[in-house]
């Protein structure tokens, strides 16, 4: 199984399920291309702005980045649906498990958050094919300790290694709720991404409000970027009314970090690029 220790690094400062492409009500962020659909969309309503960056560069008084591990820096990426640059996080040849860098959320509330919405736009390099243990790309610490409920992750999607599925992880306990095998794993997703392609995965997840209460949630959408502008996204991930955590999570935190025992050395470098993240979050009461 994949091993999810947060790994802590110096950093550069820097309910109801909706149809696919319908938003929450949450605010539009920018202009959006013609017809294309906005950044934040499905982002609930209650939610204050935690962030909102183009990666240029490190410079961000609402996220801190730390590339400097996987010394991919702020190339110019062609195509890139902000234009320009992105934050890029190596993985070279020969490389096998490990962490490759973050990028998260600064304002720290004492009392944590009971809910919060993460958006990045991202693409993984053609050639960085998944194995079993998968990939981590985001996980909420937690308010009070090391306690984690939930984690996002890539997997290979079956049957194309050069495509690959979403997951959810959840670790002690295990989930009846997510439908979780024995290792923690959620149901797949049954949506392929494609290696070399950009997506805007958008992750809403809420915490339960006492012990025993099983009214947390944790929902993925995905919405593919054509060129021009993205598509509708589409409800790939939806989980209701489970056991997440009583705890309240300390910030959002994507966080790169590849494989676990076994893994294979990656063939060639690679890399995952993340062009924009935004992030929004309900302080709890």
């Amino acid at each position: 199984m994949m091993s999810f220790a947060g790994r802590r690094r110096a950093r550069v400062a820097g309910s109801v399920s909706q149809p696919p492409g319908v938003g929450w009500g949450g605010p539009g962020v920018g202009s959006p291309p013609p017809d294309g659909e906005a950044f934040n969309a499905n982002e609930p309503t209650g939610l204050a702005l935690l962030g909102d960056k183009v990666w240029a560069n490190g410079t961000s008084s609402a996220f801190s980045i730390d590339v400097g591990t996987s010394s991919g820096g702020f190339p110019d990426v062609g195509g890139a649906p902000e234009g320009g640059k992105a934050a890029q996080f190596n993985f070279p040849n020969g490389y096998g498990a490990g962490y490759r860098g973050s990028i998260e959320t600064t304002a720290l509330p004492s009392a944590g958050y009971s809910e919060l919405f993460a958006v990045m736009s991202m693409r993984v390099s053609a050639g960085m094919l998944e194995d079993a243990n998968g990939t981590k790309f985001f996980y909420p610490p937690m308010i009070g300790g090391a306690t984690k409920p939930i984690f996002l992750c890539s997997r290979p999607f079956p049957g194309d290694a050069t495509k690959y599925s979403w997951y959810f992880v959840k670790q002690a306990p295990t989930s009846a709720n997510l439908h979780c095998n024995a290792n923690g794993y959620s149901e797949a997703s049954p949506y392929p991404c494609s290696n070399g392609s950009w997506y805007k995965p958008a992750l809403y997840l809420r915490t339960n409000t006492a012990n025993g209460v099983a009214d947390g949630a944790a929902k993925l959408w995905i919405s593919p970027w054509d060129g021009e502008k993205w598509l509708p996204s589409t409800l790939i991930l939806n989980y209701e009314g489970i056991e997440l955590n009583v705890n309240k999570f300390r910030n959002a935190y994507w966080d790169l970090y590849r494989g676990g025992a076994g893994t294979p050395a990656i063939v060639g470098d690679q890399f995952v690029q993340i062009n924009r993240t935004y992030a929004s979050g309900k302080v709890a009461a």
